[in-house]
């Protein structure tokens, strides 16, 4: 709705007579506040009144067959073309809400699932964590072992005892077994942390941008829906001059 609207609706042809000024009294009637009318609409009307008060029209109308017409109160034809105009915009803005709307759904049930996988490996990465805390406890247990070696091998050395000497290479053996499985187990942990670690990171990345995606989605939605609302008052406006 604007000013040239407003001055087709009252039916100004370039003259302010009687009929004029009794149509945007009707207007101003109908779209009062206090009426349950918008007040941007009757803020409009009323400046246009003011405008053909003081005799500064911002609106030029066209000759009608060379000839300016003013014999009518409101532009009935106007209304039913500026009705179906908003009936085509209306249902063609609630298709694309209804648009947005699912492509909302689709990111927030993607952002579920992202969040949930997330969790998961989050939750893999403090297990692995667990198992090098007690990795730390074999490299613990190869050290004590190596204690026991150099102590027994210390005691063969000096005793010369064939018994010391078993013990020594029994012990030199489990010894080397521990220290082969922690190397294996940290192998083996640091490459399952790395990979994990870098998913972790791209799942992430991917949950900051479903984010960003949903707010956008949500400020084009509520920007839709002010336009509905806008042509929503428009319509009633304009079909409320045809009752």
């Amino acid at each position: 709705m604007n000013k040239e609207d407003i001055y087709k609706l009252i039916g100004y042809h370039g003259e302010y007579n009687e009929k004029v000024k009794k149509s945007i009294r009707k207007l101003l009637k109908e779209n009062h506040p206090d009426n349950k009318g918008e007040r941007k609409t009757f803020e409009l009307i009323n400046e246009v009144k003011k405008e053909l008060e003081r005799g500064k029209v911002s609106y030029y109308p066209k000759e009608k067959d060379g000839v300016l017409n003013s014999n009518f109160d409101i532009d009935y034809d106007y209304c039913y073309q500026k009705i179906n105009e908003i009936k085509v915009k209306k249902t063609s803005l609630n298709k694309l809400l209804s648009q947005k709307r699912d492509m909302l759904l689709k990111y927030e049930k993607d952002y579920k699932e992202l969040y949930q996988d997330s969790l998961d490996i989050e939750s893999n990465l403090l297990i692995n964590s667990s198992h090098v805390h007690k990795v730390k406890n074999i490299k613990a247990l190869s050290i004590i072992f190596l204690i026991m070696i150099v102590i027994v091998f210390t005691f063969a050395v000096f005793k010369n005892s064939n018994v010391a000497f078993v013990i020594f290479v029994v012990l030199s053996l489990v010894c080397i077994l521990i220290i082969h499985r922690y190397l294996l187990i940290m192998q083996h942990i640091q490459e399952t942390n790395k990979k994990k670690f870098t998913s972790y990171v791209k799942m992430n990345n991917n949950l900051r941008k479903n984010i960003h995606k949903q707010s956008d989605l949500k400020k084009e939605i509520y920007e839709i829906k002010r336009k509905l609302n806008t042509i929503e008052n428009d319509l009633r406006f304009y079909q409320n001059l045809l009752k």
